[in-house]
């Protein structure tokens, strides 16, 4: 179906993702697309999401994550929001400590 993420104007309906720990538990989600379409013009946005008391375990937070993005790919429109004021990354309804990089 589709992704909605932060900074970009159209849902991004072709992306591939990478959702990883880091060697301090922190999980890296980046995520890469066409702009507009354009193979020529391929970015990417990246996130870095910690563990806190609401999602303590990274290794619960890298399988919601993928979950979510693997719904983006193929049944659901899947939407990303950031308060950059109190570091929150929400994806969909799943609030996480965390920030675009």
């Amino acid at each position: 179906m589709s992704l909605k993420i932060p900074g970009v104007g159209n849902k991004i309906e072709e992306y591939q993702y990478c959702v990883a720990k880091d060697n301090e538990n922190a999980v890296c989600v980046i995520i890469k697309y066409d702009k507009s379409g354009n193979l020529a013009q391929r970015v990417q946005k990246a996130f870095e999401i910690r563990p806190d008391t609401r999602w303590p375990d990274p290794d619960i937070i890298v399988e919601i994550l993928k979950y979510l993005l693997d719904q983006g790919l193929i049944r659901k429109n899947v939407k990303i929001r950031e308060d950059k004021a109190r570091m929150y990354i929400w994806f969909d309804d799943n609030q996480f400590t965390g920030n675009s990089i």
